[in-house]
């Protein structure tokens, strides 16, 4: 979780593919790693669908 965290930190921001590619997982698991970053408030969402960004805090 905190590698998928400071890659988020890095880019700024990312969509769920860009974490699927960068750490080799599937649309499935980046989808959990996500939502446990959310849960802890350490990333938060902008927009939806397709076009959802994932930002650090």
């Amino acid at each position: 979780m905190y590698e998928a965290y400071q890659y988020i930190k890095s880019k700024g921001s990312i969509q769920k593919k860009d974490l699927q590619t960068f750490l080799g997982i599937s649309q499935t698991q980046a989808g959990l790693l996500l939502k446990r970053l959310l849960d802890k408030n350490m990333i938060f969402v902008l927009g939806k669908g397709k076009l959802t960004k994932y930002i650090a805090q």
